[in-house]
């Protein structure tokens, strides 16, 4: 998916004057993840809030939140891992 980029202090990413359009499918995945729900003024149930999940021992519920989060965004999942790295296999269909 394209969409207009922000660089990673959350600004908008500028180049020659304009706005830079790419593929964005890395940064709506790491804003998911970060965003707590209700964050997002058009869908309030948007966002996985991973720091929640930082001192668990078990990831698995965020593991389902995030799935869960990146399929109603559009995504297809292929595989969704956070026992030791952070592993995402998800893009857009």
């Amino acid at each position: 998916m394209k969409d207009i980029l922000i660089t990673n202090e959350g600004d908008l990413k500028i180049e020659n004057g304009d706005f830079v359009v790419d593929n964005s499918t890395l940064q709506h995945q790491a804003l998911m993840l970060v965003a707590n729900p209700g964050e997002f003024k058009e869908s309030p149930s948007m966002g996985v809030g991973i720091e929640n999940y930082i001192l668990d021992s078990d990831m698995s519920g965020c593991e389902f939140e995030a799935q869960m989060q990146f399929s109603i965004d559009g995504m297809k999942v292929k595989n969704l891992n956070f026992k030791n790295d952070i592993i995402i296999e998800a893009d857009y269909i």
